[in-house]
Formats: C-alpha cells, sequence, structure tokens
C-alpha cells in the first residue's frame, strides 16, 4: 500500500474482556508507529476492506494526527473530524472513493454487530443504533467527503 519511513506493525488483537466488548481499530504510538485492528471486526470486514480500514489508519499516521503536540486526547482517544476526513481521502488515494465509502459503512456496521452478538442490546437496539450512526454528522460529512 503506501510507502511508509515508519515502522508500521499490524497486530490483530481481541479485545473482548469479561462483559465489556472494545472494538474497532486504531492507529497509536507506542516504540514507534502500530495499528490495532480488533479480530472479530478484520473476519466481519474480509481481508479487502479490512486494507482499506488499515490504510485509513495509515493515513493517521502519515498525517501526523498522533503527534501529541498537535491533539488533545479524551480518555485516551483522538477524536477530530478534520483528521478522519485526512485519513479517509488517503485510503480512498489507494482504493477509490466508493471502496473507501464501502469500508465506512462496513466497520459502523460491523461495530454494531458485534455488540448484538455479545447480547449488549437487542436486535431492534442494534437497528436503531446502526441507522442514528449512518446518518450523525460526521458520518454524513465523511460520506459526502467520499462521493465526490
Amino acid at each position: 500500500t503506501a510507502q511508509m519511513s515508519p515502522e508500521i506493525r499490524i497486530k490483530l488483537l481481541d479485545f473482548f474482556k469479561g462483559e465489556t466488548v472494545m472494538t474497532g481499530a486504531i492507529a497509536a504510538i507506542k516504540d514507534g508507529y502500530f495499528i490495532l485492528v480488533e479480530y472479530e471486526l478484520y473476519q466481519k470486514l474480509g481481508e479487502e476492506l479490512s486494507c482499506v480500514l488499515l490504510d485509513h489508519e495509515i493515513g493517521h499516521i502519515l498525517g501526523d494526527h498522533l503527534n501529541p503536540e498537535k491533539v488533545t486526547p479524551v480518555n485516551g482517544v483522538v477524536l477530530n473530524d478534520e483528521f478522519e476526513l485526512e485519513a479517509d481521502a488517503h485510503a480512498a488515494s489507494v482504493h477509490g472513493h466508493q471502496k473507501t465509502a464501502e469500508c465506512l459503512v462496513s466497520y459502523i456496521s460491523a461495530l454494531w454487530a458485534i455488540g448484538a452478538e455479545y447480547k449488549l442490546y437487542g436486535e431492534e437496539q442494534h437497528k436503531e443504533f446502526l441507522e442514528t450512526s449512518l446518518s450523525s454528522g460526521q458520518v454524513k460529512k465523511r460520506l459526502s467527503a467520499l462521493s465526490t
């Protein structure tokens, strides 16, 4: 995929602990750069969309989004709309806009599906959470940017 100057170590981890499901994908710095993708998420997305997701996370690294001088983490997580758009743009430069948009929708759907499988909520709540997530301002903005 992208040519990288920092070392990228991809680790597939399962974060299931007791009754809590922490699922998703993150890019982080600790003894170099690394990307964590929850294993069940990887399985649900499949290899092709997981590669898109990994390139999105690589976009965070290339965009210097993990620089502690530029970010303010909330509970250890950086949430920044512009960073997400930039990371999406990187993934789209590698995989195309349509495939990156498909990955975003599939990612959100997979996250809620994993929660439902662990019976954190019922099927009706799953549908409601998914619809709410997909219609959120941030997701709409990201999908809109990917539709151009």
